[in-house]
């Protein structure tokens, strides 16, 4: 898709001496830039994407996409806190998540952090690799709550001690 993309781009802006037939439409350029979205063992997904490209502004908070930029009270950023291991982004309930994130970092000894979030289009919880990709995603606290030590050990291919 990008590559197909960068060629429409091409021939549009640069060249339209060449053939035009069979292009492409272009696309948003932001969703092209930071709207790819990622499949595979280290993206638990529960269905497949309906697009092959997420809008980075519209907070889909899906599985596979970029965590969006939100702005921390820390002056921090939502695609800083993951740093060097993975980040909890909750709506809410983050003392239930940061008792199990302690658990899963204890047991497989990687940084989890927890961090609420205000935005109404985060439902439950996001987990983001340090590359700031959404892992997983949780639309229940409690109960998925529970879930994550095995979804981090699924995710880094660590089998059960």
């Amino acid at each position: 898709l990008t590559v197909e993309q960068a060629y429409t781009r091409y021939v549009l802006r640069v060249d339209p001496s060449l053939s035009q037939e069979n292009l492409q439409q272009p696309l948003d350029d932001a969703s092209i830039e930071l709207g790819a979205v990622y499949r595979s063992d280290t993206v638990r997904a529960d269905a497949e994407p309906e697009a092959q490209l997420d809008d980075p502004r519209a907070h889909s908070w899906a599985a596979g996409t970029r965590a969006p930029h939100l702005p921390l009270p820390n002056g921090r950023s939502t695609v800083d806190v993951a740093g060097h291991g993975f980040a909890v982004l909750v709506d809410g309930a983050g003392e239930d998540w940061r008792k199990v994130a302690d658990e899963a970092e204890r047991e497989l000894t990687v940084p989890v952090v927890v961090q609420e979030v205000q935005d109404e289009a985060l439902q439950g919880a996001a987990l983001v690799r340090p590359d700031g990709v959404i892992a997983w995603r949780s639309n229940e606290a409690a109960a998925a709550a529970s879930d994550l030590t095995g979804v981090l050990r699924g995710l880094l291919h660590r089998s059960t001690s």
